[in-house]
């Protein structure tokens, strides 16, 4: 009887530890799944911010921009402000040549 008793206690153990085994291996994989789906999102992000710059780029209107990417004006408006302006961008091009002439001319 006492045999019978061991037996089905390691049984029980066994089973138990294989449960949760089971339940840790199945955590790990939801754990993973949202991981993938996540970074897939955030790639699908990425991906309307980059149009939302390209489309900034071509003076494209916000509100297009809005309804070609599903971002908000909101968001277009924060990239819009971070995008350097073209003007700047050929001002300071220019700048750094007009030093650069000016210094080889005087040298």
């Amino acid at each position: 009887m006492e045999a019978a008793i061991e037996y089905a206690r390691e049984l029980v153990e066994e089973s138990t530890k294989n449960g949760v085994e089971r339940y840790l291996f199945n955590l790990k994989r939801e754990s993973y799944d949202k991981g993938e789906e996540k970074g897939m999102l955030q790639g699908k992000r990425d991906e309307k911010v980059e149009i939302a710059k390209n489309l900034l780029n071509l003076n494209t209107d916000v509100n297009t921009i809005s309804k070609a990417t599903g971002l908000s004006i909101k968001e277009i408006n924060k990239l819009k402000n971070i995008l350097p302006n073209k003007f700047q961008v050929l001002s300071l091009f220019s700048l750094k040549k007009l030093a650069k002439l000016k210094m080889l001319l005087y040298n």
